[in-house]
């Protein structure tokens, strides 16, 4: 859903994920750029920044903190 663009429908997979996975960065990463595609940028940000407080040192994390810079 979300390589095909379908942000809003894979937010609420993504949703359902969060229950067993609140701690996997790349899923908040996932999160803040399907809530980026659908023009929510607070909500992005704050899924940026749980993902980059979840793994600063690795991919999910550091883009993370690129996109907060931007």
């Amino acid at each position: 859903l979300y390589k095909r663009g379908n942000f809003r429908d894979s937010m609420t997979e993504f949703a359902l994920a969060l229950n067993s996975e609140f701690h996997n960065a790349a899923l908040h990463y996932y999160m803040a750029n399907s809530l980026v595609g659908m023009r929510q940028r607070e909500a992005a940000i704050r899924e940026f920044r749980i993902a980059y407080a979840l793994a600063p040192k690795e991919e999910p994390g550091m883009l993370a903190h690129l996109a907060l810079s931007y």
